[in-house]
């Protein structure tokens, strides 16, 4: 007798939004709702995207965990020209437009099915200063339920972003809903006000104040992981390394997307040389770094773990978590990712140098080859790139894997 429900959803096959259809990589038998999730399967060569069902999502993941992969890159090598006009349309703005006061996305429960809370009043690196934490919760889960927990650091360069600003605050409801985690979002003090360590350091002490009050967040403190994009990626990984050199309880699991590991040392890469027309602050990230690191010396500036994360990768194999690395073709902090990440893999016994493979317990990186710098909150490859985080997160627990996003 012929199925007619879809294997997936359980939902009647219709005639025009659930039509009967298959996945074009595994041939299972599902409605057009759930075959349709545009990725660029493990060893693809077209740019183009195909729309597969969810199994094949979490697949692809699974194929790519432990490893160096890459989705294709155009066969010009130029970024997609939607891309192109909206990082021109953003420079142009960013250069008319005083962005220190960014607007703050609402709290409260949104339609997707998460719980916002701000929370003020948490420690920083000066005791008679207080900041706050934004709290996502997916309402999917029972308000009992103690879940694992993402600590995740906005992006900004150190002097812009707020853990109530899009995008950030985007990307952390979608990982909450998906990955069924508590996403909680730090804010720390910005420079030029507050330079270098002033951001790192208050983020280390909202970690510890987190960690060290779990319970209050009705959070697992066994499943706590740490993440973070552009700067925030970068306080991600120093905090990772002071929990180790402070002897206080290490992350889980370290999400960089994008992340800034050699800040003395950004701007003479060839990927930023590469790809600098095409950089949406590229007019303002020389001076974001020079407001950040104030007036250190220069021995400092080099020596440094919290500015240099990828140097702490030299103390030993237990410096970081296990760690999911994404980096687009087109960023121009692409040899600082790849550089750190293969800093991290060189601690694993089992990674090979000169094939890139064997680091299966230390760092799954992925290469999104059209995206540049900041594509979580505009690229064609954000829903692919926020997908891998929510299976990464799950399977690295073991947990049982993530449900079809709706």
């Amino acid at each position: 007798e012929k199925n007619n429900t879809c294997a997936d959803c359980d939902s009647a096959y219709g005639y025009i939004y659930n039509r009967q259809t298959k996945c074009p990589k595994c041939n299972r038998e599902v409605c057009s709702q759930c075959a349709a999730f545009p990725i660029s399967p493990l060893g693809a060569t077209d740019p183009e995207k195909v729309s597969v069902c969810w199994d094949c999502v979490r697949n692809d993941f699974a194929a790519r965990r432990g490893k160096f992969t890459s989705t294709p890159r155009p066969s010009d090598n130029r970024l997609p020209l939607k891309l192109r006009v909206m990082i021109d349309i953003i420079k142009f703005a960013t250069k008319k437009i005083k962005m220190r006061n960014v607007p703050h996305v609402r709290a409260g429960l949104d339609a997707s099915g998460v719980m916002v809370t701000d929370i003020e009043g948490i420690p920083s690196f000066t005791t008679d200063v207080k900041n706050m934490v934004r709290v996502h919760r997916p309402t999917s889960e029972p308000e009992d339920a103690r879940l694992p927990a993402l600590i995740y650091f906005h992006g900004g360069g150190w002097i812009l972003g707020d853990a109530r600003a899009s995008p950030q605050d985007a990307v952390c409801r979608k990982i909450a809903r998906i990955a069924k985690f508590t996403v909680i979002s730090v804010n720390y003090r910005l420079a030029p006000e507050y330079p270098f360590p002033v951001p790192v350091e208050d983020s280390y002490a909202a970690w510890k104040y987190i960690c060290d009050n779990a319970d209050d967040f009705n959070i697992d403190p066994d499943k706590i992981c740490i993440g973070g994009d552009s700067a925030g990626g970068n306080i991600a990984a120093a905090v990772s390394y002071l929990t180790y050199a402070r002897k206080i309880k290490q992350p889980a699991f370290l999400v960089d997307i994008y992340g800034i590991h050699d800040v003395p040392n950004s701007l003479s890469t060839e990927s930023w040389k590469r790809n600098e027309s095409i950089c949406i602050l590229e007019h303002m990230y020389p001076i974001m770094v020079k407001e950040y690191l104030g007036f250190i010396d220069e021995e400092m500036k080099q020596r440094d773990m919290r500015l240099r994360p990828i140097l702490a990768t030299k103390l030993g194999p237990n410096v970081f978590p296990p760690t999911l690395n994404i980096i687009g073709w087109f960023d121009t902090l692409y040899d600082e990712g790849m550089s750190f990440a293969r800093a991290l893999a060189a601690t694993d016994p089992a990674y090979d140098a000169n094939s890139n493979q064997g680091a299966n317990n230390k760092v799954t990186n992925i290469e999104y080859g059209q995206s540049p710098h900041g594509f979580m909150g505009m690229g064609t490859e954000a829903d692919e790139a926020t997908w891998h985080i929510c299976i990464g997160l799950r399977s690295h627990f073991n947990l049982d894997p993530v449900h079809r996003p709706t």
